[in-house]
């Protein structure tokens, strides 16, 4: 709102012969809002202080909100006390109200209740008589940048702007005030001396604006200053609300998207760039057909395929062993590769229309209006961004109910078994591979085979053996489990394990919930 000089000396006028000679109250504060209330002689009066710098005004209320708590100490030092003058400076946006009021023993003591409205400075400062702060709703300690307000050291008051009716330039006026031109700052002046202005509500870039002037065909005369303030400033704060619910939902949904076109551009990539999965298939029919007679001891660099023609590379660096197991490394990689850009193909589709229905509902943000629907939209749109604390630890359950936790890092492994585990719950790890430490929390419950098998199959899953056939994985009680002395975090020593072997399957990894399912479950 263009809460400018003028129209402050406009409320101050207003304001003045229900304030002066009464006593002061309540002092309360809702947020970047102060509430004045006091006893007049013939009624109560309620005065509303906004101190956000997009909303900065003062204004009289027929009544004071509900719900708006005392602003202590504020009102310990100010209840009971009689205003004796409410001044506005020349041409400032500045209110001081004069109090006077008793002490515990008798004497009387003079405070200044300061409201500032200039812009980014609003406050509202309580000062005593011998001009030092007693307290502010913005303190600014001494050696921060900006006008030192802290309580016991002097007041400072804002700077003084020019007096237009003194220098005559149209440049010291408001800047509402300018489009007037210089022929109307005599009857601007004169108006001042008064403070005789009447209330005109009209249309303004960000809602309704209330000034001394109409400024558009669409203005009309308010009844009283204070009405039409206090009319405007709801809308206007119905109006910010909507803004700030429409930012925090369009911020949401543009990381979405973000996420989104990451993923979208990972998975077109990853299928542009991956080899064909036939290739490797080729090379174990060429390793079992043309390698394995060459006998174990030859180790050629390349293998030549007669009857393609085709030359493969051999890659005994990937396998320690014989020419069956190079070949059983190569149908892996087939049926990885395979598997990689069928679920690749099935994934990108999907990322395209989860990214059409986010721009979607950001064009249909800009026409929302309804407060409600906002809200709704800010809740859901923090609930899918992942708003709250993930869990510790990776959390399943075997196909039997049981639980079955796991490490996500080394510190979250040493969190995991030395103080989540109980000691007589199953501690798994993969033998002679890096990987998560994994908990099958049965207690002191005997667990049956087929958890136990769970849980090894999730220990080999989310180790570096990854989805290896016949993974050797130790289990223990967790009572025989401690920490390697002056080794990193998550580096154990274990005893009387057992030792299992296991595949994990993909049906048995999806059973578990372990392989997510944009990546692998079936349309």
């Amino acid at each position: 709102m263009p809460f400018d000089a003028l129209v402050m000396r406009a409320v101050t006028r207003e304001l003045e012969p229900r304030v002066v000679g009464a006593s002061l109250g309540f002092v309360g504060r809702d947020h970047d809002t102060v509430y004045l209330s006091g006893q007049g002689q013939d009624r109560r009066w309620h005065v509303r202080v906004a101190l956000a710098p997009a909303l900065a005004h003062l204004c009289g209320l027929a009544r004071r909100p509900e719900g708006v708590r005392p602003w202590q100490p504020m009102m310990e030092a100010v209840a009971g006390a009689r205003v004796t003058a409410a001044v506005q400076p020349p041409w400032e946006r500045v209110w001081r109200l004069s109090l006077e009021r008793e002490d515990d023993i008798g004497r009387l003591e003079r405070l200044t209740l300061v409201v500032e409205l200039a812009g980014h400075l609003t406050n509202i400062v309580l000062v005593r008589e011998d001009r030092t702060v007693f307290d502010a709703l913005r303190r600014v300690a001494p050696g921060r940048p900006g006008r030192t307000v802290w309580p016991g050291l002097p007041y400072e008051p804002p700077p003084a702007p020019p007096d237009p009716c003194e220098s005559g330039r149209l440049e010291d006026l408001p800047p509402w005030a300018r489009r007037l031109g210089e022929e109307a700052l005599p009857a601007l002046c004169a108006g001042w001396q008064t403070g005789r202005f009447t209330p005109i509500v009209g249309p303004g870039d960000r809602g309704p604006e209330v000034w001394i002037r109409p400024w558009d065909a669409r203005c009309t005369e308010a009844s009283d200053w204070s009405t039409a303030l206090d009319s405007v400033y709801r809308e206007r704060m119905l109006t910010l609300s909507l803004a700030q619910l429409k930012g925090q939902v369009r911020g949401r949904l543009k990381r979405r998207l973000e996420l989104v076109d990451g993923q979208l551009h990972d998975a077109r990539e990853r299928l542009g760039s991956d080899q064909n999965p036939e290739r490797f298939r080729r090379l174990g029919d060429a390793i079992l057909a043309f390698g394995v007679p060459l006998g174990p001891d030859a180790r050629p660099e390349r293998l030549e395929d007669p009857a393609s023609g085709e030359s493969f590379p051999l890659p005994w660096d990937e396998v320690d062993g014989s020419w069956a197991d190079l070949a059983g490394w190569a149908y892996r990689r087939y049926q990885k590769g395979r598997s990689a850009r069928s679920a690749l193909s099935r994934l990108i589709p999907r990322l395209e229309r989860d990214r059409a229905a986010i721009e979607e509902n950001l064009s249909e943000l800009e026409r929302e209006s309804d407060p409600r629907t906002l809200q709704k939209a800010a809740a859901d749109a923090k609930e899918a961004g992942g708003g709250a604390r993930r869990a510790p630890f990776r959390r399943f359950r075997s196909r039997r109910g049981v639980e079955i936790w796991i490490g996500r890092t080394a510190v979250e492994n040493q969190e995991l078994t030395f103080r989540a585990a109980r000691p007589d719950d199953l501690w798994f790890h993969v033998k002679q591979y890096p990987g998560s430490h994994v908990l099958l929390r049965c207690g002191r419950d005997t667990p049956l085979p087929p958890d136990i098998e769970d849980a090894a199959v999730l220990a080999a899953f989310f180790s570096r053996a990854g989805r290896g056939s016949q993974v050797a994985v130790d289990y223990t009680a967790r009572k025989f489990v401690r920490k390697r002395p002056h080794a990193e975090p998550g580096a154990v020593l274990y005893t009387r394990e057992r030792t299992l072997y296991v595949t994990p399957a993909p049906e048995r990894l999806r059973e578990l919930g372990a392989i997510h399912s944009l990546l692998d479950d079936p349309d």
